[in-house]
């Protein structure tokens, strides 16, 4: 009797990154399971043999009550679905499907340990590539996560604090209580915070570190401006690094200093309007957007401020955000650093 394999049933081809066959189930389809919500997603055939020859399950009830006892121990949890398939008319033992979808939290684990696909097989996980899988995933928030290079009692400044009040149109602090509870509100303290040694936030850094530069170099603000439309010939550069409300002032004087004038005159007034090649309001925006949504994750690069001849660029590093696509521009926003965008909001720079 000629055998049927389940490739020439349901046209899956062999085992690969998405397909995994096993004769029987055992607690080792938890790492399978796992593997594939780390990755593309993909579907587990029980009761099929490597070689595609289908010997089939027994007890189709008890196997599924199995598999979702064996779920539970994922983290975080995972989805998956269940069918069962008979396969061939020369055998009456049906199979179980399990499918996974591609999981939206990555990295998932199954007992404490990551597992991924990487061809027909299933691998743990170098911490590396946990970290790697959970910065593309989103799962770390650079403005969320705790600094430890910051020392409150070296690198605050009060100052910039005030001046963030005041821009907010918030009463200014007077004693300490006052700026631990303002800075607790501003939720630029971290949960581990004490009264002693408060533990900022990378948020709280951006804006209100002494010296930013001491802390981060990545945060700059590069700006330069060029003789003509490449970039052969600097005329102009400088860079800030101040705090995130003052890099974007400081950008914004270096674009005015550079960028050409339009005088307007208005009948019936004696004072001229001064307006720039390209509205301001524009500019602001831009770069703003730049500076706030950019993936600090990534530090080898700067925000870059650059002024050609025939063209303004303004570009910061990392895709776009998870959950944003090119043709929803204009019509979604999806805040990469959300408390960045908040304290900004805040400010009334936006």
């Amino acid at each position: 009797m000629a055998r049927i394999g389940t490739r020439e049933v349901l046209g899956i081809g062999e085992e690969s990154e998405q397909v995994e066959f096993k004769e029987q189930f055992t607690p080792r389809a938890g790492p399978t399971l796992v593997a594939f919500a780390n990755a593309r997603g993909g579907k587990l055939y029980l009761g099929v043999s490597d070689a595609g020859r289908v010997v089939g399950v027994e007890d189709i009830n008890k196997l599924k009550s199995d598999i979702q006892h064996l779920v539970s121990n994922c983290q975080p949890s995972i989805t998956v679905t269940m069918r069962k398939e008979t396969l061939t008319s020369s055998s009456s033992k049906p199979i179980l499907v399990v499918s996974v979808q591609e999981g939206e939290n990555k990295p998932y684990a199954y007992n404490n340990v990551c597992f991924t696909r990487e061809g027909t097989s299933t691998k743990a996980m170098r911490p590396t590539e946990i970290i790697a899988l959970a910065e593309q995933s989103e799962r770390i928030k650079f403005d969320r996560g705790v600094c430890k290079k910051f020392d409150y009692h070296k690198h605050f400044d009060k100052n910039k604090l005030q001046l963030f009040l005041k821009k907010a149109g918030l009463p200014a602090c007077g004693d300490e209580k006052e700026v631990m509870a303002t800075l607790d509100n501003l939720e630029v303290l971290s949960k581990a915070k004490s009264k002693a040694h408060p533990v900022f936030n990378n948020a709280g850094v951006l804006f209100f570190a002494k010296d930013l530069h001491k802390i981060f170099q990545h945060t700059e603000v590069a700006c330069a401006s060029y003789k003509n439309e490449e970039k052969t010939f600097i005329i102009d550069a400088e860079l800030f690094n101040s705090d995130l409300i003052a890099n974007v002032e400081g950008a914004m004087q270096f674009l005015r200093k550079n960028l050409r004038l339009e005088y307007h005159f208005v009948v019936g007034q004696l004072q001229r309007q001064e307006v720039l090649e390209i509205p301001e309001d524009a500019l602001r925006e831009a770069l703003i957007n730049a500076v706030t949504h950019r993936d600090y994750l990534h530090d080898g690069a700067s925000t870059v401020v650059e002024i050609y001849t025939n063209r303004i660029e303004i570009s910061n590093i990392g895709a776009l955000p998870r959950g944003l696509d090119s043709k929803d521009f204009g019509k979604r926003s999806v805040p990469r650093n959300r408390l960045l965008a908040e304290l900004m909001h805040r400010a009334k720079v936006c």
